[in-house]
């Protein structure tokens, strides 16, 4: 006979109820404890709903999914859109508010139309880190920001729910140069390159002084031939075209001359297709380097850069706090190389071009809104 190798099946009594699962010893002793002591056993009570509702619930989600400090957010704070064209302190702003229990999203960018170039490196880029941990990321993070700033924009949410939006403007001379310190601390090998091969190999490239220099010099010839004080969106066509048409090719320099004139069209291109606003038509800003706009559900605050540190008590009531510090460094010093590029730019700045340059970019609509056509020389006080 077959020896049984199971047992077999117990009865199983019609209508009895389910068997306990069996405690183990550890769940025995605390639920003696609570009888003994009194205690009821009680359930973490669930978080309520955002009051906005399922679809501000998703766009929430998949904007916090894409940032750095998406373990610091909650959809019960305060939300505040830090939307600005980059290097007017907005990381260490972002920080701070981050630090005061503030949902704050940072973005330079939130058009279609680039957004859909970097989809398309997506799919028809052989995946790589840059694409897999930077462009996806923020292709999501992008896409998100603007459905939830154009739901914000279509909706009404309690007075204490309002996203409240941040932008800053800055001098487009001063930034000009920290955004090439920015991308010679990152990589100095584009700058030392093209240094070497415009001097024909006469030199190696080692004096970043010399080869800042001479990229000022290249980019303002281009710069103030277009003629952006008459004309910026004309003259951004015109730059970009004879910065095309250099021979040999310089990629080099026809990035520094979008550098130059990006802060001219970034209002235009950026911020006003999404709150209509133009920076141009703020008539107080020229003067107090502050604007403040109720558009309903949402609140903007346009900051003037080189007045945001005693502006800071506006920014802080803008966000719903008492206050609100920004650490006093001028970064811009501190970052690799600055040294030499900085002595180049002063003494760029100081020649005939060099102020025919400044002039060009500071005469423009955007630097007459913005009060900078009073400024004149150059000074890179700073916090980023």
């Amino acid at each position: 006979m077959p020896r049984q190798t199971e047992l077999p099946d117990k009865p199983v009594r019609v209508g009895a109820a389910p068997r306990r699962k069996k405690r183990s010893p550890g769940a025995r002793v605390r639920r003696l404890v609570r009888k003994l002591l009194g205690l009821s056993k009680t359930k973490a009570p669930q978080a309520s709903k955002a009051p906005e509702g399922p679809v501000f619930t998703h766009l929430w989600r998949a904007a916090v999914a894409a940032t750095h400090y998406r373990n610091r957010l909650s959809i019960h704070q305060r939300n505040v859109l830090l939307f600005q064209m980059g290097k007017v302190a907005s990381s260490a702003l972002q920080i701070a508010l981050v630090d005061r229990g503030i949902n704050c999203f940072h973005c330079h960018t939130l058009r279609q139309d680039e957004e859909a170039h970097r989809l398309s490196q997506l799919f028809e880029t052989p995946p790589n880190l840059v694409l897999a941990a930077r462009d996806l990321t923020m292709l999501s993070q992008h896409t998100a920001l603007n459905m939830l700033a154009r739901w914000y924009r279509t909706s009404e949410v309690p007075p204490d729910r309002k996203l409240k939006v941040i932008t800053l403007t800055r001098d487009p001379v001063t930034r000009f140069v920290s955004h090439l310190l920015q991308r010679v601390g990152r990589d100095v090998r584009p700058l030392v390159d093209w240094h070497r091969a415009f001097s024909g190999g006469r030199t190696d490239g080692g004096d970043l002084g010399l080869a800042a220099a001479e990229m000022f010099g290249q980019v303002a010839r281009l710069v103030t031939e277009a003629k952006p004080s008459i004309d910026v969106e004309a003259a951004c066509v015109k730059a970009a075209t004879l910065a095309s048409a250099l021979q040999p090719r310089q990629p080099f320099i026809a990035e520094g001359v979008a550098s130059a004139l990006a802060p001219l069209t970034w209002f235009d291109r950026q911020f006003r297709p999404l709150f209509d606003i133009d920076v141009t038509g703020l008539p107080e800003f020229r003067t107090s380097g502050l604007a403040y706009r109720d558009l309903g559900s949402v609140e903007v605050l346009v900051v003037r850069f080189e007045d945001l540190g005693r502006n800071l008590g506006e920014v802080a009531r803008h966000v719903g706090l008492a206050t609100l510090d920004l650490p006093a460094r001028n970064v811009t010093a501190e970052k690799p190389h600055a040294a030499p590029i900085l002595e180049a730019a002063k003494a760029f700045f100081a020649t005939e071009l060099g102020v025919a340059f400044e002039q060009e970019l500071r005469r423009t609509s955007y630097g007459r809104a913005c009060g900078y056509d009073l400024k004149t020389g150059l000074s890179l006080r700073s916090t980023q």
